[in-house]
C-alpha cells in the first residue's frame, strides 16, 4: 500500500509498523531455533527490538487510527468527484444561458440603433451626458 499509495501521510507508521511484525515473527522463528541451537544472545537482541518496536507502534498506532478511520474510501471520493462533476455541468450551463441572455440586449440594441439614427442620450456614472 505505501509503495502503491505515494501520497499516503503516514508511511512513517508503515515502516514503523513493519518492523514491530517482522521482529515479532523472527522472535516466533528464533524461539524454534533455540530448541537445537542455543542462540540465546540473539534470541535476546531480537526480542528488545521487538519490545522496543512494539511499544511506539501501539501509542501511534492508539493515536493515528482516528486519523486513518478520516482517510475517505475510494466510494466516497467517486461519489464526491462524481458531485463535483454535476456542480460543474449546472455552471457551464449557467454561464452559457447568462451569455447568450447578455448578447441579446446588445443585438436589440444595435437593431434599434439601425433602425433609428437619432443619437441616444446616456449619462455617465458621475452624472454627465454623452450620445452614442
Amino acid at each position: 500500500m505505501v509503495r502503491v499509495r505515494r501520497d499516503f501521510d503516514f508511511r512513517w507508521m508503515a515502516a514503523l509498523f513493519g518492523v514491530f511484525i517482522l521482529s515479532c515473527g523472527a522472535t516466533h522463528a528464533l524461539s524454534i531455533v533455540t530448541l537445537w541451537h542455543p542462540i540465546y544472545v540473539f534470541e535476546g537482541t531480537i526480542k528488545a527490538v521487538t519490545a522496543l518496536a512494539s511499544l511506539p507502534t501501539a501509542i501511534v498506532l492508539v493515536w493515528l487510527t482516528p486519523r486513518a478511520i478520516a482517510i475517505p474510501s475510494p466510494r466516497q471520493q467517486s461519489v464526491a468527484n462524481e458531485e463535483v462533476r454535476r456542480l460543474n455541468r449546472e455552471l457551464e450551463s449557467r454561464v452559457e444561458e447568462r451569455t447568450a441572455a447578455l448578447a441579446k440586449p446588445s443585438s436589440d440594441t444595435a437593431t434599434f440603433s439601425k433602425l433609428n439614427p437619432a443619437p441616444m442620450w446616456v449619462r455617465k456614472p458621475d452624472g454627465e451626458r454623452f450620445s452614442q
